[in-house]
């Protein structure tokens, strides 16, 4: 409970640092998320060439 509440007192001493860092993991997170979503969308366009081609031939 003392770490806990040693955190909070950090945490709102520091208002400029935790709000920057806050946006740094959110903005993080975010890149993650689209990078993520274009990976499997290039999968499943990949994967559907692929069926495409071989109907084909």
């Amino acid at each position: 409970m003392f770490f806990l509440k040693m955190a909070f007192k950090n945490l709102t001493r520091h208002k400029r640092r935790t709000i920057i860092t806050a946006l740094i993991i959110a903005f993080a997170i975010l890149i993650y998320v689209i990078t993520e979503g274009l990976m499997i969308g290039m999968t499943e366009m990949s994967f559907d060439n692929i069926m495409i081609a071989l109907r084909k031939v």
